[in-house]
């Protein structure tokens, strides 16, 4: 079974399409990437989100005894603002975070059950499924049979927690992505049937109330992104098996599924070739989405700016270790992503091993600007904010963590 070696487990994904193998053709210089922080080493972290100056890093911290949910506030210059540990007496980590219009933040992450008052935290709901592939789930498939509920924080701007609430998903699981809709929160991710692994999206009320659980796939298919696609949401990710009816292409392909509210599944587009392995790992607001992808044995970050009929515009790929991750900025979209090679247009870039570079794409898919922070290898998350840039979450070979920014502007 693929899913859930560690809860901090990142998926190689794998993804193509057709397109031009890169998008740079303006020579550039590598400016450096300006060193935050590197945050404290009883952290582990999984991701940031960014909002004007302040960087919210979450993940999961050593308590007494178990591990502990996390979530910092940081100022520009990486001194902590506020720490808040989430801590019902179980093991918790987050694993997705999303702000709202109103600045509060919504954490979604895996619990084990804890003896927590229910003053306290709300006891998980029962789990209520629709499942459109008739799938098998499997109650049995937790590495640690305990660690099967989903935990959903708010958290307000100065850190205090508003409500806890839970659904025991009764098999294990990963929530990947997390965001934020009109009346609460979409979450997406990947959970363990009886033949492997499936992708799962399930909403969430402010209330905490939860809808029911749509599955989709049976033993190959991942869901690793969630976005908004006008009233209804946009799932990305990955699968080896018939979706929705349309049959795999490739060795395994991209997925680029619309679901509704109500959690009907409206449509699926993959991405493939026949002799190519690809996968969606991430998607912004804009449909720019970025993966990986590997061809004849050679491994590459992949782009791709899609438009809201989910038509694909430009494509680049470019050697690397890992896959890109992407953010919008207002003018450019940043792809960062593990180079092992030189880069046409980019000048002096030939890295000896894999070292982080961040590219500012313009809307037709060409190099406009080019950041570096040769000491780090691989890009864990992106944000980004007027006052800050860009801002890079990533760890170098000897497993240390760092944030990084570049001011694009």
């Amino acid at each position: 079974m693929r899913l859930l070696r560690a809860v901090s487990l990142s998926l190689f994904a794998v993804l193509m399409v057709i397109a031009p193998a890169t998008a740079v053709t303006k020579s550039l210089s590598v400016a450096p990437m300006t060193l935050i922080v590197s945050p404290a080493s009883d952290i582990m972290p999984m991701g940031i989100r960014v909002r004007g100056s302040v960087i919210y890093l979450y993940g999961g911290a050593a308590g007494t005894g178990n591990m502990d949910g996390v979530v910092r506030a940081l100022d520009a210059k990486g001194a902590t603002l506020w720490s808040t540990v989430l801590d019902s007496g179980g093991d918790e980590i987050v694993t997705a975070a999303t702000l709202d219009a109103a600045g509060q933040l919504w954490l979604v992450g895996i619990s084990s059950p804890s003896p927590a008052s229910p003053s306290a935290t709300s006891a998980p709901a029962p789990i209520s499924v629709l499942n459109p592939d008739s799938v098998l789930l499997d109650p049995n498939a937790a590495l640690r049979k305990d660690l099967t509920t989903l935990v959903l924080w708010n958290v307000d701007p100065a850190g205090n927690v508003v409500s806890r609430t839970g659904i025991d998903l009764e098999r294990s699981f990963i929530a990947r992505s997390i965001v934020a809709t009109s009346d609460g929160v979409a979450i997406a991710g990947e959970i363990a049937t009886t033949s492997g692994s499936a992708g799962f999206c399930l909403f969430a009320g402010r209330s905490g109330a939860f809808a029911d659980l749509a599955i989709i796939g049976k033993s190959e298919t991942e869901i690793n992104s969630i976005s908004r696609l006008g009233d209804n949401y946009l799932l990305v990710g990955s699968s080896t098996e018939k979706i929705l009816g349309k049959p795999v292409i490739g060795k395994r392909d991209g997925i680029l599924l619309t679901i509704a509210p109500d959690g009907k599944f409206l449509s699926v587009v993959r991405s493939s070739s026949a002799t190519s392995s690809r996968s969606w790992r991430f998607a912004t607001p804009s449909f720019f989405l970025g993966g990986d992808g590997i061809t004849n044995g050679i491994s590459e970050a992949v782009v791709t700016k899609f438009s809201a009929k989910l038509l694909p515009s430009w494509t680049a790929r470019f050697p690397s270790a890992g896959p890109a991750l992407v953010v919008d900025g207002p003018l450019l979209r940043y792809a960062v992503f593990p180079s092992t090679s030189t880069i046409k247009g980019i000048k002096g870039w030939n890295p000896s091993k894999a070292a982080v570079i961040a590219l500012g794409l313009d809307s037709k898919g060409v190099a406009q600007a080019a950041f570096s922070a040769k000491s780090v290898a691989t890009p864990i998350a992106l944000g980004y904010s007027n006052q800050l840039g860009l801002v890079v979450l990533a760890r170098s070979g000897q497993n240390t963590v760092s944030l990084f920014h570049a001011l694009t502007r």
